[in-house]
């Protein structure tokens, strides 16, 4: 297996190399806290000898800076100590000939070239430590055979760019206890929501569940724009991680479609529930802890099934000492930060403060060991500017946003906001365009030249991510400020209702300017031009709601704005601060059953909305979906399981009013049972598909009273000849921490600290 030893810092190499030796010697090493006795790294008296070993990563340097560095330091400090014997471990290959000159330069305390241990040595070394390897997950995970799997399992666009983000982000990565606290609810359960204030590492966490499921053979499924596109994502036999990050919304709006927002919390709970009786697959979930305290209040589904159970609470408390050290040597380590800059994180052991500030926050130390961010910080502001973000974390983008940013710029962001699903690099383009001249028409000022351009690269490794043409904000933060940016300037508003290409922009400022949203200064801006916003909401209203993006296993459509269902609702609800909207209403009613009637929609599509109509959960009247129910009522005969759980559950809302609005109910369901079922049954072409009508079947069977158990035993042997591993939940060989971890040990002192930090110079 080849290792890329350049994701390991310093510290990292020298507890890989001691767990390394002490196995493949069996003599006990001693592993000294970096700095500590000029000159050892790990050492260890036997039969009287006393053996030093230097460890040095010159993964991404040359011999010749190897050969000075032993030269012109450490052979000094050899003088001095005089061992009986020394080993020198290093990450750079060597050739034959430089090692002779390396024990020449050593002599007489190096023996023979078994005592200079270059990188490829080491590599087959490891090879028979597997233990070992695993330990030092970083090591593992980053492994080039490990990483060209995960990027090959993450076929989809939207996923494989999350998973390879993931991948840059590992060397930085230091485990907690609420890593292996996660890691055996969702081994345990199949889920696990991690929650957690804001920038307090949730989404790292979720990341890196995501990511060692992957390496060990899970197909991974990020779902960005609800969970209806998970199931659709989810094609072939598995097993499946799917990764749901901030699922109840980043701001308070309920910003996925078809969910909790929506009053989808049901969803959810099937989802979860498919699961657990599928037992192979994981689904990992992030939310902000109050988000979801309010969530649970507010849901009577979600407090009837008690999935919060299964969560997993991220606190300050899980960073001791060592883990808050660790974070920020590893991000000043791996930083691009110029050395004047380290130099003052190590003056007057500045880092001690930063380290034991009780705001600690891993979401600062990742700013301010940018240099991107800090391009306007000299190093001599640098410690006044890091403790102004320590004092005030909020602010961590304001100066940046105001100060530095370009009129683009800015309204790159803005666009970024609000369009808030993935983002695709050519869609932002298009709709950066628009909103940017739009503003610049408010604004009265006049174009630069390649102003797209500009603020990408602008923007690029400082607000904003860019790979494989998918386009993401650096960190959830940003959704939040740039929230905090429409609360202060509500004009903004105007210039994406002028250039919204998609209904979700306008929705988004709808929501979000509602009395409990982020920004309601905005509402009084949108009500005191409503012909322009009507317009805006027409020109939207037909927009696909999908991107088609051929893959590995065929083309799968990606969530790209909200669903037809979903902005019929939002229409039929504005009309009480809105009347003028009813006509752009109206349409989209007639558009949502257009679209069931040419199968562009699935019955199970609309349902939900029949449902909280039905149920008064919104202000809506069953006569204003009449056009809905027609045309459900005329697909009946050809609805599947999925379907019929849903339709069962919208007829017992609808109580004696089923047989004016679905007349056809109980005589195409009599055909499901006749005829329906079989077929499809023989449409189930692997696995999954089996599992997932299992699983309609059991859930039919309750909400129907019918029997089913012959058909649901008849699919229970069909999977039992595809083989697999059934039902139980898999285990798999886990490279979490175990009890000698280097990176969970007992708390360091200052000295200790001062050693570690002192590596920061670098060789």
């Amino acid at each position: 297996m080849r290792y890329d030893f350049s994701n390991l810092s310093a510290l990292d190499f020298e507890e890989l190399v001691h767990d390394l030796l002490q196995n493949a010697w069996g003599t006990r090493l001693e592993l000294f806290k970096s700095g500590r006795d000029g000159g050892v790294d790990l050492r260890a008296y036997s039969n009287g000898t006393n053996l030093i070993v230097q460890c040095k990563n010159f993964a991404k340097s040359t011999f010749s800076n190897l050969r000075a560095k032993m030269r012109d330091e450490e052979l000094p400090k050899l003088h001095q100590l005089e061992p009986d014997r020394y080993v020198l471990v290093t990450s750079l290959p060597l050739s034959v000939s430089q090692k002779d000159e390396l024990i020449a330069l050593l002599s007489p305390y190096v023996g023979s070239g078994e005592d200079i241990i270059g990188g490829n040595e080491l590599e087959r070394m490891l090879e028979n430590e597997e233990e070992v390897v695993k330990r030092h997950h970083k090591l593992w995970l980053t492994s080039i055979p490990v990483l060209e799997s995960v990027l090959h399992a993450a076929e989809h666009h939207q996923t494989r760019a999350h998973v390879d983000r993931v991948a840059q982000k590992l060397p930085m990565y230091v485990q907690t206890p609420a890593y292996s606290r996660a890691y055996d609810i969702l081994e345990n359960s199949g889920i696990v929501i991690i929650s957690g204030s804001p920038g307090i590492g949730k989404s790292t966490l979720a990341d890196m569940l995501l990511y060692e499921h992957v390496a060990n053979g899970f197909t991974p499924v990020v779902i960005k724009g609800g969970l209806t596109e998970g199931r659709r994502l989810a094609t072939g036999d598995g097993p499946f991680i799917f990764h749901f990050d901030d699922f109840l919304g980043e701001t308070n709006l309920g910003d996925r479609p078809e969910f909790l927002g929506r009053r989808e919390d049901s969803d959810l709970v099937d989802f979860i529930e498919w699961i657990h009786s599928n037992g192979r697959h994981r689904f990992v979930l992030t939310t902000r802890e109050h988000v979801l305290s309010d969530a649970l209040q507010r849901s009577e589904k979600f407090r009837m099934h008690g999935f919060a159970q299964e969560r997993s609470v991220v606190t300050v408390a899980d960073y001791g000492r060592d883990q808050r050290a660790r974070i920020l040597y590893n991000h000043l380590w791996f930083s691009q930060l110029p050395a004047e800059y380290l130099r003052e994180v190590l003056q007057d052991n500045f880092f001690l403060k930063i380290v034991d500030n009780k705001d600690f926050n891993p979401r600062i130390v990742e700013w301010l060991a940018s240099y991107r961010r800090l391009r306007s910080v000299t190093p001599e502001r640098y410690r006044d500017h890091v403790e102004q973000l320590l004092e005030n974390p909020h602010e961590i983008w304001r100066h940046a946003y105001r100060q530095e940013l370009s009129h683009a710029a800015r309204d790159l962001l803005s666009t970024m906001h609000s369009l808030s699903y993935v983002v695709y690099l050519d869609d932002l383009e298009s709709a950066f365009g628009r909103l940017h001249a739009a503003a610049l028409r408010r604004t009265n000022q006049t174009d630069v030249p390649a102003a797209w351009r500009t603020a990408l690269k602008e923007l690029e490794g400082s607000f904003i991510n860019v790979r494989d043409y998918v386009v993401d904000f650096l960190n959830p933060s940003l959704r939040d400020f740039m929230a905090s940016i429409l609360d202060e300037d509500p004009d903004v508003a105007f210039d994406i209702v002028a250039s919204a290409t998609r209904f979700h922009q306008l929705e988004r400022l709808w929501r979000g300017s509602g009395p409990e949203g982020p920004f309601p200064p905005v509402r009084k801006r949108l009500l005191s031009n409503p012909n322009m916003l009507v317009s805006a909401y027409q020109s939207v209203l037909e927009q696909p709601n999908l991107r088609w993006i051929k893959g590995a296993r065929g083309i799968i459509g990606h969530y790209i704005d909200t669903s037809f269902p979903e902005r019929a609702q939002t229409l039929l609800l504005m009309r009480g601060e809105l009347p003028e909207i009813t006509p752009v209403a109206n349409k989209a009613v007639e558009l949502v059953k257009a679209k069931i009637a040419s199968w562009e929609l699935n019955i199970e599509d609309v349902t939900g909305i029949l449902r909280r109509v039905a149920t008064k959960e919104v202000e809506i009247v069953l006569e204003d979906v009449v056009p809905i129910f027609d045309a459900v009522d005329a697909q009946l005969l050809s609805a599947r399981a999925d379907d019929w759980v849903s339709l069962f559950e919208l007829r017992k809302v609808l109580g004696d009013m089923a047989e004016v609005h679905l007349p056809s109910f109980d005589a195409s369901f009599t055909n499901f049972q006749e005829s329906g079922l079989y077929d499809e049954r023989l449409d189930c072409q692997d696995r999954d598909d089996h599992e997932r009508l299992q699983h309609a079947l059991v859930n039919l069977q309750h909400e129907a009273k019918v029997d089913f158990s012959y058909e649901i035993d008849e699919i229970e042997e069909r999977l039992s000849d595809l083989g697999d591993d059934g039902g139980a939940i898999s285990s798999f060989s886990r490279a979490g921490a175990s009890d000698q971890d280097p990176q969970i040990a007992s708390a360091m002192d200052d000295n200790e600290l001062r050693q570690m930090f002192s590596t920061l110079t670098r060789d």
